[in-house]
């Protein structure tokens, strides 16, 4: 992901001062979701351009010495907008908060800006983004990105190259960049944590509380997070966030007692989430190498804090690896463990499901694979309320399912109870395939 901040104040220049970058340098940063470098492709006293590069398929560091210039597989396009969002504020987190030592008094000033970006979600429509920028005092131009050049009949993507012109203070921008950005999201979540949000929207309140699309920026928000309404209130059908606690924890002994029943050394948790399952296999002597992986970058930054990983390295506390990546993508750091664990079976689309068979049953394809077809151990949402297979509903497609994979890929199944369950609570059987 890639975008520019030009401004022609002059000198121009200052816009490396604002940024805490030096115009003559590439700066680079390593974060558990990918690198991140800032240039600037053009410094001059009358025009001046600050560029951003995410590279989220760049190789992560690994604790493995035998890991090998291994190659990530690419990132679910849909969660990019997110991932540079938490870029911004990385690398700029000073500038957000409108600081500046040398130059306090241009910190507050008003700036004639251009952000461009080539390529944002868009839901399919391309005035989107500029329903949500114009509000907050940009003239925002968008043009509509085709699904394929070479095939024109093809008809037009969902991504649209946005570009904004105004004038702003540097810190109101990026701001904005940043709140934004993760609402132009595809609904499967961007990696943004409670701890990061929560400052982010009161810091907004202001421009939000007269925003006319307010209401769905803050659902979005709300809708795609790690956690749902009902791990937050009871639900609608009064469910209980203690209740739904325990369920998760009851969840992931059961996880752990069927690894160790089926002798599993090594472990990877496919969709960790902020790491409540590998805790509690950390704790357990039996298993000798284990490692978490989630498609929300922010989640892996969460558990790193939680289980005292060091985010910059991926790794930490001896045993442990900690990285960013998809069960829908083939990576070669699935590779070599006794088990795998996959949570949230029951939220993935019908016509993902053939990619996440082919990925953890066939190019991975550990020796114990346990699948919890609703909510995993750190899952509290209600697929009831988020209106997914609800759990009057899941045993029969998730048997069907499991059936099917383990016959196509020469596993052995096994359908077992993991805690308890309830109305309010996701589907609490889980599948444990031994090949």
């Amino acid at each position: 992901m890639f975008l520019t901040i030009t401004t022609t104040r002059r000198p121009a220049t200052d816009l490396g001062l604002l940024l805490g970058a030096d115009p003559g340098r590439v700066l680079r940063w390593v974060r558990p979701y990918g690198n991140v470098h800032v240039f600037f492709p053009e410094s001059t006293p009358d025009r001046c351009t600050a560029a951003l590069l995410l590279d989220v398929d760049s190789p992560r560091p690994t604790a493995r010495a035998d890991a090998g210039p291994a190659r990530r597989s690419g990132r679910h396009p849909h969660t990019v907008s997110s991932l540079l969002a938490t870029a911004l504020g990385d690398v700029f987190h000073a500038a957000l908060e409108g600081r500046c030592a040398d130059a306090p008094d241009l910190a507050r000033e008003r700036l004639p800006l251009v952000v461009s970006l080539p390529a944002v979600s868009c839901h399919g429509d391309p005035t989107e983004p500029r329903r949500l920028f114009e509000p907050l005092g940009w003239r925002a131009e968008t043009a509509p990105l085709p699904l394929d050049p070479g095939l024109p009949g093809w008809g037009d993507s969902h991504h649209a190259s946005l570009t904004l012109t105004g004038e702003q203070r540097l810190a109101d921008a990026l701001g904005h960049l940043r709140l934004l950005l993760p609402v132009l999201d595809p609904v499967e979540g961007h990696g943004m944590t409670d701890d990061l949000v929560e400052p982010l929207l009161r810091a907004q309140a202001g421009r939000l509380a007269a925003h006319p699309d307010r209401d769905l920026i803050i659902g979005r928000y709300l809708d795609r997070r790690g956690r749902s309404r009902t791990a937050m209130t009871p639900g609608p059908s009064g469910a209980d966030p203690a209740a739904t606690g325990l369920a998760a924890g009851l969840r992931a002994l059961a996880v752990v007692a069927a690894l160790r029943a089926e002798g599993a050394t090594s472990v990877i948790d496919l969709c960790c989430g902020q790491g409540e399952l590998l805790d509690r296999l950390l704790a357990d002597p039996a298993f000798e190498r284990v490692a978490g992986t989630d498609s929300r970058a922010g989640n892996v930054g969460t558990a790193a804090r939680l289980l005292g990983v060091d985010p910059a390295s991926g790794h930490g506390r001896g045993r442990l690896e900690l990285f960013t990546g998809s069960p829908f993508y083939r990576d070669p750091r699935f590779l070599g463990y006794d088990a795998a664990v996959l949570s949230g079976v029951g939220h993935v689309l019908p016509s993902r499901l053939a990619a996440l068979e082919h990925v953890v049953f066939g190019h991975a394809a550990p020796r114990v694979v346990v699948v919890l077809p609703q909510g995993g151990p750190g899952d509290h949402r209600n697929p009831v309320a988020t209106g997914v297979r609800s759990p009057g509903r899941a045993t029969g497609w998730f048997r069907d399912w499991a059936g099917g994979v383990a016959a196509r890929r020469g596993y052995r199944l096994r359908l077992a109870p993991a805690g308890f369950e309830g109305p309010d609570t996701a589907r609490t059987e889980m599948g444990v395939f031994t090949r």
